[in-house]
């Protein structure tokens, strides 16, 4: 029942501040305008944020930013949205498109989309004992190296999580974001 309540409410949140961002719903044909499960998946990410721990060596530098990095340019414009002047630990948020073959230096977490799925096992190679998040909504992900991968029930985005992927990347996901996802898989994938 709590678990349920603390869905319920990250999911409000995260509806919530699609509608602040977004304003009233546009029709699915506008050019340019992403769907509405993007929308969401944006704001997860950057809610997620603050439910991790990232190492004290995740920074190059003490003044770097916090960079989001994302396969899709329809996420990155959402997260553009979504992070617009917003900070992670006093440090500015940065959105940038990963391109094939990109250096992920400097990078704290990916989302890797769907129609990019053949390149998360080389992300989740590339970045093999370094501290990034790797989020994805590819099935299967969570056994590719995601650390946590949407999924959509009932017509409602949920995530679930790989507690070894996160580990293997000296990464802490809070107990209270644990509570929360779908599923959570604990483990050698």
């Amino acid at each position: 029942m709590v678990r349920r309540l603390l869905l319920h409410r990250f999911v409000a949140a995260a509806v919530l501040c699609a509608a602040a961002v977004h304003g009233p719903a546009r029709a699915q044909s506008e050019p340019g305008v992403a769907d509405a499960d993007c929308r969401i998946k944006a704001i997860f990410l950057y809610k997620f944020v603050p439910y991790i721990r990232w190492p004290a060596d995740s920074y190059a530098r003490a003044e770097a930013p916090f960079v989001i990095a994302a396969t899709s340019a329809e996420m990155v414009r959402e997260l553009a949205l979504v992070t617009n002047g917003r900070f992670v630990d006093e440090r500015r948020v940065v959105v940038r498109h990963l391109n094939e073959g990109d250096s992920l230096a400097g990078v704290q977490m990916v989302f890797v989309a769907a129609a990019q799925a053949a390149r998360l096992v080389a992300i989740a190679a590339r970045t093999r004992g370094r501290p990034v998040l790797i989020v994805s909504e590819v099935p299967g992900a969570l056994e590719r190296g995601a650390a946590i991968n949407f999924t959509v029930v009932d017509g409602r985005v949920r995530f679930d999580v790989a507690l070894s992927a996160a580990e293997e990347r000296r990464l802490d996901i809070s107990s209270r974001l644990l509570t929360v996802a779908q599923q959570v898989r604990t483990g050698t994938m």
